[in-house]
């Protein structure tokens, strides 16, 4: 195909429809399209393993946090009760019920205690400083309140559940 191109490109020289100098710019032109897909290339390429390498990490990471709560549940250190509790209220924590925590732990629109006066993350019942009651605001957040009796039916699964850890393509 370079051939035919080349072999077109010297026939329109010939016969003076482009000069030698267009030639040339066209070549240099080529070559620059051709060295920038190379390196753009080369940039996806360390992207994807970058990306790799991180969901390698967050693998790993996944497995380490269902080992320890795995361990402190067969311990009787925390219930998956207490667990899915403490999960959505941190969730809630930052302002936005979303399965993650926000960079900044303490919500915007956060609780001022009347006791101390220190600021709470919105969902809290009680000051995290002094345990002094808090005026309670509706939060977009499920209805996982802490209560003494027993549930009549098995206690729900901790999220994520223990064993389902996702599968990354390499």
């Amino acid at each position: 195909m370079d051939r035919m191109v080349f072999g077109l490109l010297e026939t329109l020289v010939s016969r003076g429809f482009l000069s030698n100098r267009d030639v040339e710019a066209a070549r240099t032109q080529a070559g620059n399209v051709c060295a920038h897909l190379h390196s753009d290339a080369h940039s996806v390429q360390e992207a994807t393993r970058k990306a790799n390498e991180m969901a390698e990490v967050v693998g790993e990471l996944n497995l380490v946090c269902h080992a320890l709560l795995r361990i402190l549940i067969d311990k009787g250190i925390i219930t998956k009760e207490d667990f899915n509790n403490a999960f959505h209220e941190l969730d809630a924590s930052d302002g936005v019920v979303d399965g993650k925590l926000a960079k900044k732990r303490e919500a915007k629109k956060g609780e001022t205690c009347p006791a101390c006066e220190a600021k709470n993350p919105v969902g809290r019942k009680s000051c995290m400083y002094c345990d002094a009651p808090l005026e309670q605001k509706p939060v977009k957040a499920p209805d996982v309140g802490r209560s003494k009796a027993k549930p009549k039916k098995k206690a729900e699964e901790p999220w994520p559940p223990i064993g389902d850890m996702p599968e990354f393509d390499a």
